[in-house]
């Protein structure tokens, strides 16, 4: 998932949280930040808080050192780096849909 489909809502990192706005991913690709996070789950990962902030579309707020071992940190940095090589990779390959659709049994 990109910066396009998950922008920062506020324009900047903070020390230890931040939130994503999952707007852009709810028009563009019909995947609400529920459906995302219950994919984490899926993947072993402690889901972020969804719907807060109030004020921001899809919110995403995420709190790495608080729910997340440094390796899995790691693990996250490693896997996010590999895929977002792939992807490049790709992109000209891929039809412009989602490759998870929440609508369509597992």
């Amino acid at each position: 998932m990109s910066a396009e489909y998950l922008p920062l809502a506020y324009g900047e990192l903070c020390l230890h949280e931040f939130v994503l706005s999952g707007g852009p991913m709810k028009r563009e690709l019909q995947i609400k930040t529920l459906d995302l996070a219950k994919r984490l789950l899926d993947f072993g990962y402690h889901p972020p808080t969804v719907y807060f902030p109030l004020l921001v579309e899809e919110a995403l707020m995420v709190e790495p050192t608080e729910t997340e071992t440094k390796e899995t940190l790691r693990r996250v940095r490693r896997r996010h780096r590999r895929d977002s090589a792939a992807s490049r990779r790709r992109s000209r390959r891929l039809p412009a849909r989602p490759l998870y659709d929440p609508r369509t049994p597992a």
